[in-house]
Parts: C-alpha cells; sequence; structure tokens
C-alpha cells in the first residue's frame, strides 16, 4: 500500500499511546527481518509444518541482493 500515512499507524509503550515523530515512505525498501523458531518439546507435532512455512516465507519474501534475514531456534 502506497498511500499509508502516519496516521494509519498506531504505536504504543507499555500500554501508552506514543507520538510517531517520523514517518517517511519508501518506494523499495530493504526488509532486515529475525524469526524466532520454538523447537521444544512440546512444538514437536508442528514443528515440520512450522519450518516448511518458515522455508517458503524466506525464499520467496526476500531478495537475496537486497534484504537479510535470520532464524534463531528456541532449544
Amino acid at each position: 500500500m502506497k498511500n499509508l500515512t502516519r496516521d494509519d499507524f498506531r504505536l504504543e509503550e507499555d500500554g501508552r499511546r506514543q507520538t510517531i515523530k517520523y514517518f517517511s515512505r519508501e518506494s523499495d525498501p530493504r526488509l532486515v527481518i529475525a524469526l524466532l523458531v520454538d523447537t521444544s518439546r512440546t512444538m514437536q507435532p508442528v514443528f515440520q509444518p512450522e519450518r516448511a512455512g518458515t522455508n517458503r516465507f524466506l525464499d520467496q519474501g526476500l531478495r537475496p541482493d537486497r534484504d537479510l534475514a535470520a532464524a534463531l531456534a528456541r532449544l
């Protein structure tokens, strides 16, 4: 969506609304993302679909020459 403005967002800290002081639009922003993946025993039944979804998102959603991503596992 290219027509979003500062008023389309709400920023809160500790449940209190904050003022958005700086807002700008970029036509081709760089995406930097970190995914935290829960690999504990309780997640084992859904781990394979979670892993497949994560891989699909990273393969389809990132531009290798521009974006950065990290996947961190919680053991």
